[in-house]
């Protein structure tokens, strides 16, 4: 696998729309320092941030994220 930030990014962007059709108030994100990843949610129904997964490499985020997003992609379509 090869994934960047950009890939994890666009799977968050995914992921948000999802939570979208589904009126959930949750939004990821990505944030990258010193080439490490970390992957933030943000509810917006209660104002919180919280860090979900941090310190991993792309690859990790990408593959954490990827297993999200069908879980929630099924859901959405049973709905």
């Amino acid at each position: 696998m090869s994934n960047d930030l950009l890939s994890v990014s666009t799977m968050c962007e995914k992921l948000n729309g999802i939570h979208a059709d589904l009126d959930k108030p949750l939004v990821w994100s990505v944030k990258e320092e010193a080439g490490v990843l970390s992957l933030w949610q943000y509810d917006k129904k209660r104002e919180l941030t919280q860090s979900v997964l941090s310190g991993r490499t792309a690859d990790e985020s990408y593959l954490f994220l990827q297993g999200y997003y069908l879980a929630m992609r099924n859901l959405s379509m049973s709905v």
